[in-house]
């Protein structure tokens, strides 16, 4: 978390500014309130939705399948990238 504030948020605050600390301050705290607002948002659907997950283990195999095509096809792409 501290690598992305330090790394990315002052792309967007002038460091010249009088309120470079208070702008700052803005950025992460939206940044950290839009992050517990999806995680909030996710955990209420998947609580919803687990039953059904719990009554068929076919739709967890296919899930399984599907991270594993993701994750493969993320290496692939990072292992292409890195031959250039």
């Amino acid at each position: 978390m501290a690598i992305f504030f330090l790394s990315f948020l002052p792309q967007f605050i002038d460091p010249t500014s009088a309120y470079f600390r208070i702008q700052l301050f803005t950025l992460g705290l939206w940044f950290a309130t839009q992050g517990t607002l999806v995680l909030i948002i996710v955990a209420c659907i998947l609580g919803k939705t687990k039953d059904f997950f719990r009554k068929n283990p076919k739709v967890w195999q296919i899930q399984e399948k599907i991270t594993g095509l993701v994750l493969i096809g993320l290496g692939i792409r990072v292992a292409m990238l890195t031959k250039k």
